[in-house]
């Protein structure tokens, strides 16, 4: 006899609006999960058999058997090694100019796992997803295994001996008509590099670019305080956050590790008369802080400074606090024209700052324009937060890089660079489109690239040098905070790559040899520190991962109100985008990045925090936006922006987005990957401009009739008809 099926009284949740909509395509996609309706479609497969190329090769089947083969087996083994038994080093990798402190777990020689550092001020045994999948990369059997000289192969000794000839000549003329393109560093030894070259070449000139970068974040600096400062957040000590844009627990941000980790702390009840942090969100896309928020609120992106100034007009005039000079009349001014809820909600959150004085936040985010972040800097100290919540150091990486890498486009265009030396960025893929850098790229009498693939911006150069990865290579790193960690190899260059440092030796003729990064680094530190420290910390300073005592000092900085009032005088109010003039939003992809990270199919694989989009990427709209342009999710759309530039790209509709905004992810479309990540995807880089790279005002959409399959895990394990 069968049980009768209890009826389940609790609300329904949905997971889409097709399952609330109760669609077809829905229904069947449901079926689907649970039943068999026949082999996989052939779209599913389209990648198949280049994800499992790459796999068996990373297995050890092809990939690095011959290189590993030159480490282990040994001839003798090594005292303090036991087979099968794993052993775990301390290192750093320098990202984005930034440090992290790591752990390595090898077994026999071969690096596997890699986890933070227990032991690091930083980390504290916490890592992001992105170090995790950098082990991955080291295997990756597309990674550049030669010297390619005119697209053929060649070795290090061509090079040496042409580099030879041609920078001596160069030297003799002071470097003119040089020039280097370079990413952000956090290593003392690289800039220390980078400086001794430019020292023997002091008419060259230097561009520091990546797609993702903090330029408005330090201008917003230098206009609240007037020189380069780097903020810190104390999260665990903030009991209000307002957020302006600021994705600060996404894993793409530098300090999500600890901001994660001090988030949750303020969360944490350790009783029943305990209080949690309340966070306060205002942002035009739906994002990973957004749905952990307790309130959030929805504006465009260009909307997000209208937000930022109404609320500091409404907490400007709360009691306590002091306006410190800034123009809480004209502040107010700038923050009109939002409706009448969402200024309601401003105030609501702005009451709340106030009464928590000295223990509440405002954070902006890196996208925003620098008059936001400067008035963010005013406001904290306006809530006496500075000290207490938020600190600030010296900053090593001031930005600008967009300006730059204009400058540097221009020089190749008219002629005045003969030789670029380009070590780690990919211009050709991730400039922005008006840029053209590729073109650029060509004015160039010899081009030298030095990368972990022979990418995009490596198959347009005379010379493309492999590089080593972090885990082949000395060197050193410093954290967020300034704490000086350590670099230590885990296992011999798989592929013959050498450091930057190494190949900036070679440049000025230095020796070359196995031991090359290990003799420059020491050379550095004995410069640098005291000959007994050396000898005293050294070996401990690698043991442990990290320098003790190397954490910046704080600075001692005041706002300067009349820098940031001027700058909102000058700020032209943005217009609220409309379906038929959209504003487009770019950011980084939340699992490969800005593209550098597009060959790992474990990335590839993982689904988009928010959308659970992966393979792809999406022009992700409202659902209130979708239907006004008469399109839905995976329908191709043409977007086309002022100039001419437009692409094609599929839809994605996501509720929670801002009206009239798209959000379009950077990092795919690649066309010089590797074969999991060529092909993947759509560039939008065209559709950026330099002087805005995160947002495009008049954009037009224009469906094209035709539909494209997304892979989205956003109906995985549903349990059809059941709770």
């Amino acid at each position: 006899m069968k049980t009768p099926v209890q009826e389940d009284t609790r609300g329904r949740y949905w997971r889409s609006l097709d399952e609330l909509a109760e669609t077809p395509e829905a229904k069947a996609a449901l079926a689907k999960e649970f039943g068999d309706d026949g082999p996989p479609d052939e779209v599913s497969r389209r990648t198949f058999l280049g994800i499992m190329g790459a796999a068996f090769a990373l297995s050890g089947l092809a990939g690095c058997s011959r290189p590993v083969s030159r480490i282990l087996p040994y001839a003798k083994m090594p005292e303090d090694l036991v087979v099968g038994i794993p052993q775990q080093y301390a290192t750093a990798w320098d990202w984005r100019g930034s440090g992290s402190g790591l752990l390595v777990t090898a077994y026999e020689g071969r690096p596997t796992k890699i986890e933070g550092n227990p032991s690091h001020p930083v980390n504290k045994g916490k890592t992001d997803l992105f170090a995790q999948a950098s082990i991955l990369q080291m295997y990756d059997p597309d990674r550049s295994q030669h010297v390619m000289h005119g697209g053929e192969k060649s070795g290090w000794d061509a090079f040496t001996r042409w580099a030879g000839d041609h920078f001596t000549g160069l030297r003799n003329v002071d470097g003119q008509g040089l020039a280097f393109l370079v990413a952000p560093t956090a290593s003392p030894f690289v800039r220390d590099a980078r400086s001794e070259v430019a020292r023997a070449f002091p008419r060259a000139t230097w561009t520091t670019w990546e797609p993702v970068n903090r330029d408005d974040a330090a201008e917003g600096a230098r206009i609240a305080f007037g020189r380069d400062i780097r903020t810190h957040v104390d999260f665990e000590k903030a009991e209000v956050i307002v957020s302006l844009d600021a994705d600060f627990l996404a894993g793409t941000d530098p300090t999500s590790v600890t901001a994660s980790r001090g988030f949750a702390a303020g969360r944490r009840l350790e009783d029943e008369n305990g209080s949690m942090n309340r966070l306060y969100a205002v942002e035009p896309r739906y994002s990973l802080t957004g749905a952990n928020a307790d309130h959030r609120l929805r504006v465009s992106h260009g909307r997000v400074a209208t937000a930022a100034a109404a609320l500091a007009g409404a907490l400007l005039e709360a009691p306590g606090i002091s306006a410190g000079g800034l123009d809480a009349e004209a502040l107010r001014h700038a923050g009109a024209g939002l409706s009448e809820e969402q200024v309601h909600w401003l105030e609501v959150a702005a009451r709340d700052l106030a009464a928590h004085r000295g223990k509440a936040v405002v954070v902006a985010g890196r996208t925003q324009p620098a008059e936001v972040h400067a008035l963010v800097h005013a406001l904290n100290a306006a809530l006496g937060s500075v000290g207490s919540v938020v600190r600030y150091t010296r900053e090593t990486n001031p930005g600008n890089q967009g300006a730059e890498l204009e400058q540097l486009a221009a020089r190749l265009r008219d002629g005045s660079v003969d030789t670029l030396v380009v070590i780690g960025p990919n211009p050709v893929h991730d400039a922005p489109g008006d840029a053209d850098f590729a073109a650029a790229l060509e004015r160039a009498a010899h081009v030298v690239h030095v990368g972990l693939y022979r990418d995009e911006t490596g198959e347009k150069a005379e010379w493309h040098l492999p590089r080593a990865h972090y885990l082949e290579t000395w060197g050193d790193a410093e954290a967020y905070d300034g704490t000086l960690t350590p670099q230590q190899p885990l296992i011999a260059p798989l592929y013959d790559g050498k450091s930057e440092a190494e190949v900036l030796g070679l440049l000025l003729g230095k020796r070359d040899n196995a031991n090359a990064g290990f003799t420059l680094l020491q050379d550095f530190y004995r410069r640098t520190w005291d000959n007994s420290y050396i000898q005293a910390r050294w070996d401990t300073s690698f043991h442990d991962g990290h320098v003790p005592a190397t954490r910046w000092p704080d600075e001692s900085v005041s706002v300067n109100a009349g820098s940031v009032n001027r700058a909102w005088a000058s700020r032209e109010s943005a217009a609220a985008p409309s379906a038929s003039s959209l504003e487009l939003v770019f950011r980084e992809d939340d699992t490969v990045f800005d593209g550098c990270f597009g060959n790992l199919a474990w990335l590839q694989e993982l689904p988009d925090p928010m959308t659970k989009i992966t393979w792809d990427n999406a022009a992700v709209l409202s659902p209130a936006t979708a239907r006004e342009l008469g399109v839905e999710s995976q329908d191709v759309v043409r977007l086309s922006v002022p100039g001419g530039a437009s692409l094609e790209i599929p839809v994605w509709v996501q509720p929670g987005h801002a009206d009239g905004t798209v959000t379009l992810a950077l990092g795919y479309g690649r066309t010089a990957a590797g074969r999991v990540g060529n092909g993947v995807g759509v560039n939008v880089n065209p559709l950026r401009r330099a002087a805005s790279p995160w947002t495009t005002a008049g954009a037009t959409l224009t469906p094209t009739g035709v539909k494209m399959k997304l892979a989205s895990t956003q109906h995985h394990w549903t349990m059809e008809n059941r709770p």
